[in-house]
């Protein structure tokens, strides 16, 4: 009975990490709109969103990218999952000047995260 047991916990922690996080990053302005929802990669230093929504009217193809913001806790576990492979994703946030180069030919938008919502 203990393997069955064993499982049932694994399965029940894969879930419990899958489920939607709001992280909270930064103060809302007047530019402030919501990025998504799209694919998001993240290295050590940055995060792009891919595969826009066309409703958001931005070119097509067009990348998102800012920079990983400060977290601390629960909220660094819960970014961790888009750190490691590709996850889907909205941020809510507004442009903002680029902080390095793109890393890519296609059309990029650059952005200060406020509210990153993990799906």
């Amino acid at each position: 009975m203990q393997p069955v047991l064993a499982l049932a916990a694994s399965v029940w922690l894969i879930a419990a990490g899958a489920r939607p996080v709001t992280i909270i990053v930064g103060t809302v302005n007047s530019d402030s709109k919501v990025y998504g929802p799209a694919d998001m990669l993240c290295d050590l230093n940055k995060c792009r969103l891919f595969n826009l929504p066309v409703a958001l009217g931005l070119a097509p193809n067009t990348i998102v990218e800012f920079g990983i913001p400060e977290m601390r806790g629960q909220d660094r576990i819960g970014m961790r999952r888009c750190m490691e492979e590709m996850c889907r994703a909205s941020v809510l946030g507004y442009p903002s000047a680029r902080t390095s180069p793109p890393g890519h030919s296609g059309p990029t938008v650059f952005i200060t995260p406020v509210e990153l919502r993990l799906e």
